[in-house]
Formats: C-alpha cells, sequence, structure tokens
C-alpha cells in the first residue's frame, strides 16, 4: 500500500502526554526554521518546488519513485520552469535525489533535543534545472546558524 490512513497516529498523537507532544511540535518548527534559512535569499531563482514525494521501505527500490519523479520532471517541463528545488534531510533517503540529478545547494545541521538527549540531523536544499540537464552545478555551500 502506497498510501497509509494517518487518522490513528493523529488521535495517537492528540492524546499523547505533554512533552511528547512539545518534542514534536520543537522538532518540526526547527525544521521549519531551517528549510527558511537554506532558501533564504535565492527563492527567486526557482520555478518551482517538489514538496512531498515519499514511499514506505516496502516500495523502495521496485522503480516507483523514479517513474514518479519522472512524471514530475515531465510536467515540470511542460509548464515551461527551468529549475526547482526540494528540502531533504538525513532523516530521509535524499540519496534518491542525488541518484536522479537534483544537486545540494546547501546544507545546515539543526540539535534537537528530546527528553534531554539531543538528536542532531542536517537539512539539506536540493535543487534541479530543468534547462540545463546534463550540466554540472557547481554551487554549494553551508550554512552555520
Amino acid at each position: 500500500m502506497l498510501l497509509e490512513d494517518g487518522t490513528a497516529h493523529a488521535f495517537t498523537l492528540l492524546g499523547a502526554p505533554d512533552i511528547i507532544r512539545r518534542n514534536i511540535h520543537e522538532y518540526f518548527s526547527k525544521e521549519r526554521d531551517a528549510y527558511g534559512r537554506l532558501i533564504r535569499g535565492i527563492n527567486g531563482d526557482y520555478d518551482g518546488t517538489l514538496d512531498f514525494l515519499i514511499l514506505g521501505k516496502e516500495a523502495q527500490g521496485l522503480g516507483i519513485g523514479k517513474n514518479l519523479w519522472l512524471a514530475l520532471k515531465a510536467y515540470f517541463l511542460e509548464t515551461g520552469a527551468k529549475a526547482i528545488y526540494l528540502y531533504s534531510d538525513t532523516d530521509c533517503n535524499f540519496g534518491f535525489y542525488e541518484s536522479q540529478g537534483f544537486r545540494r545547494k546547501r546544507e545546515m545541521e539543526t540539535t534537537f533535543v528530546f527528553e534531554g538527549t539531543p538528536y542532531v540531523t542536517n537539512q539539506f536544499l536540493y535543487e534541479y534545472h530543468l534547462s540545463q540537464e546534463g550540466e554540472e552545478s557547481t554551487a554549494t555551500g553551508s550554512l552555520s546558524f
């Protein structure tokens, strides 16, 4: 199954202890802030974004993600987009995007504290130039905050 009903998860979170809900809120707030910092100053360079592409473990490696990306790429080309971006992080299979020709433009490290234990993750901004397929992008950088 490619799409799971998240209703049960939502109700579980609503009934979770305050500390769990605060940890989840902190995680998503910091992640959103990190992504905002990564795109700051360059968001006008892109015609579109790939917001969310996720497959369950059982669907990975079967060509499904690649076929979805190829369909999205065709859509972006039809709409005249020249460059798109996406966000990813070390909790995701970001290597998939690299294997499809996305270039890591920026990255930053973020530390979350869950129940007193630090959790470090890296957030990435990837770009894909539809108008320059085959050309190498050399503009990459790291951000420190």
